[in-house]
C-alpha cells in the first residue's frame, strides 16, 4: 500500500518485481476503471488509496449510488469470484470441452 499511497507503486514494482505486487497492482489498474463500492467491516481507510469506497452497512452504500440510466452490479462475495459476461465465459468453456 505504501508505494501506492506514494504513487510509485508502477516503478517499484519495476525495480523488485513479486506475483503478489503485480496482482495487487492489477487488482489497482482494474479498479481505476470503474467505481467500486465494498460492503464491509474493514476501515474504509485501508482501502481508499485503492479508490475503493468501503461502507459498514448497506443502506449508506446504497445512498451513494445512482442508478439512473446506469448499468450497476451486486455481487456477493466478491472477493471469491470473477466476473465475466456470459458471451465471454461461453467462449473460454468452450476451449476446454473440445
Amino acid at each position: 500500500m505504501e508505494p501506492l499511497k506514494r504513487g510509485t507503486l508502477d516503478a517499484d514494482l519495476r525495480k523488485a518485481f513479486t506475483i503478489g505486487g503485480y496482482i495487487f497492482y492489477a487488482a489497482c489498474e482494474a479498479i481505476s476503471k470503474c467505481n467500486l463500492k465494498m460492503l464491509s467491516m474493514m476501515d474504509p481507510d485501508v482501502v481508499r488509496d485503492m479508490k475503493i469506497d468501503s461502507y459498514h452497512n448497506i443502506e449508506d452504500l446504497l445512498a451513494t449510488v445512482d442508478f439512473k440510466d446506469k448499468s450497476v452490479y451486486v455481487i456477493p462475495y466478491g472477493g471469491s469470484v470473477m466476473p465475466q459476461l456470459k458471451e465471454e465465459y461461453d467462449a473460454i468453456n468452450s476451449e476446454f470441452t473440445k
